[in-house]
C-alpha cells in the first residue's frame, strides 16, 4: 500500500531475498558448489539489509520499505543506524484460532500454508501470536511505532498509510 499510494519507494522483503537465494543456491548446487539453510532467517535478514544498504547507496533518491520476518535487536540497531522508521505490523490482540481460521480462509492456492497439516499450521499460529505479542512489547519498552492490525486490518492499515504520509514528508 505504501509503495502505490505514496511512490518514491522500493520494496524489500525477506520472502523476495529467499527466493531469489534459493533460485541462485538452485544454480550452485547443480554446478557443484554451495549448500545454503534457506531455513536460517536471521541469514537472510541480514541479506536483506545488506542488499537494503547496498540499494540505498546506488540508489539515495529512493526510499524504501524493508518486511523483516523474523525479529532480531542485532538487524534492528542496523536499520536504526540508517536513520530508519519502524513499524512493527502486529497481531497480538488475535487469538490463535482466530489466525488459524483466517488463514485457511484466505489463503491463496500457492500459499505455504495451504499444504500444511492442521496441527502443525497450529503451532505455527501458537508461536507466532506469542512473537507478536513480544513484538509489540518491544516497540513500546523502545518508543517505537507499533500498529495492531488484529482487528478490521483494512482500516487499520489505511490508517497506518496516512500517518506514514504525514511522517515521510517532511523531507520535501
Amino acid at each position: 500500500m505504501i509503495i502505490k499510494e505514496i511512490g518514491g519507494y522500493s520494496y524489500i522483503s525477506h520472502e523476495n531475498i529467499r527466493t531469489a537465494f534459493l533460485e541462485a543456491s538452485c544454480i550452485q548446487k547443480e554446478e557443484g558448489r554451495v549448500d545454503v539453510d534457506m531455513n536460517d532467517f536471521s541469514f537472510l535478514n541480514l541479506l536483506a539489509y545488506c542488499y537494503f544498504k547496498h540499494s540505498k547507496y546506488y540508489e539515495s533518491d529512493l526510499a524504501y520499505v524493508v518486511e523483516i520476518f523474523e525479529f532480531d535487536e542485532e538487524l534492528i540497531k542496523l536499520y536504526k543506524d540508517e536513520d530508519c522508521v519502524f513499524i512493527f505490523l502486529t497481531y497480538s490482540d488475535l487469538k490463535t484460532d482466530e489466525f488459524y481460521e483466517n488463514i485457511r480462509k484466505y489463503a491463496k492456492e500457492n500459499d505455504w500454508t495451504t499444504i500444511e497439516p492442521s496441527y502443525r499450521l497450529k503451532s505455527y499460529c501458537e508461536t507466532f501470536i506469542e512473537e507478536n505479542k513480544d513484538y509489540a512489547d518491544y516497540a513500546k519498552k523502545n518508543n517505537m511505532w507499533q500498529v495492531d492490525v488484529s482487528k478490521n486490518k483494512l482500516q487499520v492499515l489505511k490508517d497506518t498509510l496516512e500517518k506514514i504520509k504525514d511522517v515521510c514528508t517532511y523531507e520535501e
